[in-house]
């Protein structure tokens, strides 16, 4: 994770980052899903499934047998699957619990505890909103319970560029995506040194339009590379 005159191990920042990138992934991912299981119910021409999967990247091979709600769900072999995404969520959570504090970590413990209990449930995705529950409250909790400043920053730059990978991708209104740059640039200190406006520009240029949301997506997840 490269970072400028930031008092904090490179390792250490990566964790922190990916920590929020995953949590927010997973709570857009649940809200999303759930949305697309919607239009799956009323459509009767084309899949709202196979454009969620193709928008959010994900492989579609368990179309093709039904299964590909609880394969995106459940599957700890799917790296895709929220239930992967949790398991990294919470192995960076673990590492990091002496600056994260316990307090927050029980929130993604409890998030990863209740989709496992949905899984034995056979539970669908409209049952699963109290893992979105801990996950937003685990966003809370940091703002509570986590002290450094630097700590704080870094999970809200992974919250913030999940965001705006996923809406960038689903094609979400200008105005809500520039709020999220908004936010993204408003993070003060060293940790959004390589985050220059000359850069915010090139986001906000290129991510409203189909045509070159490709090339947004591309600057987006190169900011803050190893």
């Amino acid at each position: 994770m490269k970072y400028l005159n930031l008092a904090i191990s490179p390792a250490k920042a990566d964790r922190l980052y990916w920590l929020g990138r995953y949590a927010e992934r997973a709570i857009l991912s649940l809200h999303l899903l759930r949305r697309y299981c919607n239009a799956d119910i009323d459509s009767d021409s084309h899949s709202p499934l196979e454009t969620f999967a193709t928008l959010m990247g994900v492989p579609t091979d368990a179309l093709a047998n039904g299964n590909f709600v609880n394969d995106y769900l459940y599957s700890t072999e799917n790296p895709s699957s929220v239930a992967s995404t949790l398991a990294a969520a919470k192995n960076n959570a673990m590492l990091e619990r002496n600056d994260i504090k316990t307090e927050v970590l029980a929130y993604i413990e409890l998030a990863v505890n209740t989709l496992n209990a949905a899984k034995e449930n056979n539970s669908g995705v409209f049952e699963l909103q109290p893992v979105s529950d801990y996950l937003l409250s685990f966003w809370g909790a940091v703002g509570e319970y986590v002290r450094s400043r630097a700590v704080r920053n870094i999970l809200a730059i992974g919250r913030c560029v999940e965001r705006l990978d996923i809406m960038i991708r689903f094609g979400y209104d200008p105005d809500r995506v520039s709020a999220v740059l908004e936010t993204l640039e408003s993070i003060d200190g060293a940790e959004l040194a390589l985050c220059d406006p000359e850069t915010i520009s090139f986001l906000r240029e290129k991510s409203f339009r189909p045509e070159t949301s490709s090339e947004a997506l591309a600057k987006l997840n190169t900011l803050f590379a190893a």
